[in-house]
């Protein structure tokens, strides 16, 4: 014992000697705030192939989870205990992208949308679906296979309310420092192999399934696609130049991208996003990023309205020819767009399947049933509607466009027969006909089916481009620009011309070159006069005349 009181010589262990010393309590690691994406298993903290979930809504991927109840037979999440026979086989939906979606309102799935799961089914929605359509209607059957439940089979698998089931720190398999042995096993090549081959595991029919189900559908898709290609040659061929066709215009469209312009004014972020964020790439200089498509266009359209400039196309149809007058400079996105799919013939040999009396008679549907139909702008969506005080949908022949909803304007347009000024606001109006006013008579007295399709076919053969102002625009501006040439400035006060332009000594490099030579003895020097007052020599002036008398008149 010290002699002093506050001596460090003391008889027991302190504190923080009983944890140095390697008994006592240890701190946890501390680790950042994480949250598990949607589509990451909660084990393998990856990205699932094979999923299923527990009743509390974690999602796991079979061949990790089975091995972990094998191994401790617990749930990786909370601790608690785990069975084989617990786990529930889902069914995940992608749309064309890649990306998870809700097979019923087609809603991507995001990290902060509500996601639910039916235990009968396995098939998983987003919850906004489940409470309108079942829940609300009492339609206690599965939106994908009409399967019966309960409310209670319904899973919550994310609540972005709730977020105690996928913060990934407080993970049991973390906290309790298993990360190591679970990063080993996935890293293992021969993991997959041995959990099929391991007699001590016995999934249960649900989890057999899901492989059994993985493998039919990749059997029956490769099936399929050998059918088509023996009973039908020329289909199969012709479906793989459609996908080698689309292939090439995804290839064509980044290959637009890496063309265009840097934007002069806005940086792309990079160096910003990985300063803050340890997942971005690391950048130290900030690069300006690339222009997008409607910041390209804007510049044009901007020129287009201030020259005021219309554009002129002849719709030559199987009955007569009518001639349009495009609004190009009030209604720029739409007649661009219009114009661009006249000039790569994609509304020739199409057929107005649309016909209304005393209303408007529509087309530009490649597949003649008012579905289809893409806009010539990047990835063929829709675009932005048009309206204008100036352009209303007021007597016969107004073009417009044909949507499904605000902001859906790609291919297809009609052309009103009568006036329909309930449309105004809500399809853009973006030409007129200015000849051929006589055939729309006609086919307003046209006959037509219950579907009101035309019993007579109405076929737009093609479309014959006599003026695009866009495109003129766009040649304009890629014109090489000529410097102008500024002419030579004399002294400040005047523009004349070099008064030593004439010296015989004005192309010599000597210094004094202007100064005057020496003159010989008995020569004068002539007198020179300035330049201002050459003008005014050979001016007559006036001479006054002598006054002889004198009066008082001039007081």
């Amino acid at each position: 014992m010290g002699k002093n009181q506050h001596s460090k010589d003391m008889l027991h262990l302190r504190p923080t000697e009983w944890a140095q010393d390697g008994r006592g309590f240890k701190a946890t690691k501390w680790t950042p705030f994480s949250k598990l994406p949607l589509n990451c298993c909660s084990l393998s903290l990856q990205p699932f192939d094979k999923p299923v979930a527990t009743r509390d809504g974690s999602v796991f991927e079979i061949t990790y989870i089975l091995k972990y109840i094998k191994r401790y037979g617990k749930h990786p999440v909370h601790g608690g205990k785990l069975e084989v026979k617990e786990l529930i086989p889902l069914h995940f939906h992608k749309n064309a992208q890649g990306n998870l979606h809700c097979p019923v309102t087609f809603k991507v799935l995001g990290n902060n949308t509500p996601v639910c799961a039916n235990v009968k089914s396995g098939h998983v929605y987003c919850l906004e679906a489940v409470l309108e359509l079942n829940k609300k209607n009492k339609n206690w059957k599965d939106l994908m296979t009409s399967q019966p439940f309960t409310w209670a089979d319904i899973i919550m698998l994310q609540d972005p309310d709730k977020i105690e089931g996928r913060e990934v720190s407080k993970f049991y398999f973390i906290v309790m420092g298993q990360q190591d042995e679970v990063v080993r096993e996935i890293t293992n090549p021969e993991s997959k192999a041995s959990l099929q081959t391991d007699d001590k595991i016995r999934p249960n029919a649900a989890v057999a399934r899901i492989f059994e189900e993985k493998e039919r559908l990749a059997e029956k898709k490769a099936q399929e696609e050998a059918a088509k290609e023996a009973a039908d040659p020329e289909a199969a061929a012709a479906a793989k130049a459609a996908a080698a066709e689309a292939k090439a215009k995804a290839q064509e469209l980044e290959e637009a991208r890496q063309k265009r312009k840097t934007n002069e004014r806005y940086t792309s972020n990079e160096a910003a996003a990985s300063f803050t964020s340890t997942a971005a790439p690391l950048k130290s200089k900030n690069e300006l990023r690339k222009l997008t498509e409607e910041e390209e266009l804007q510049d044009i359209y901007d020129q287009v309205r201030k020259k005021k400039q219309k554009g002129y196309v002849r719709m030559v149809t199987s009955h007569g020819c009518l001639n349009l007058e495009l609004h190009c400079d009030i209604a720029p996105r739409t007649s661009d767009n219009f114009l661009r799919l006249c000039e790569k013939s994609y509304y020739d040999n199409t057929i107005f399947h649309r016909l209304i009396r005393n209303f408007m008679l529509q087309g530009g549907d490649p597949t003649g049933t008012g579905r289809g139909g893409e806009s010539a702008f990047e990835g063929g969506k829709g675009f932005k509607d048009e309206f204008d005080s100036r352009l209303v949908h007021q007597g016969p022949g107004v073009l417009s466009m044909a949507n499904n909803g605000k902001n859906t304007n790609r291919s297809q347009f009609f052309v009103s027969l009568k006036s329909c000024e309930h449309l105004n606001n809500k399809h853009s109006v973006f030409g007129r006909v200015v000849g051929g006013l006589k055939l729309l008579e006609v086919f307003n007295n046209w006959e037509t089916d219950p579907k009101d399709k035309p019993v007579k076919e109405i076929q737009l053969v093609r479309m014959e481009v006599f003026k695009n102002p866009f495109k003129e625009t766009v040649e304009e501006m890629n014109k090489p620009k000529v410097e102008k040439v500024v002419d030579p400035v004399a002294t400040w006060f005047s523009n004349r011309k070099d008064p030593m332009q004439g010296h015989k000594n004005r192309n010599s490099t000597e210094v004094g070159k202007y100064l005057e030579e020496e003159l010989l003895p008995g020569e004068k020097r002539k007198k020179e006069m300035p330049s201002e007052e050459l003008e005014y020599a050979n001016i007559a002036q006036k001479s006054k005349k002598a006054r002889t008398d004198f009066d008082f008149s001039m007081w």
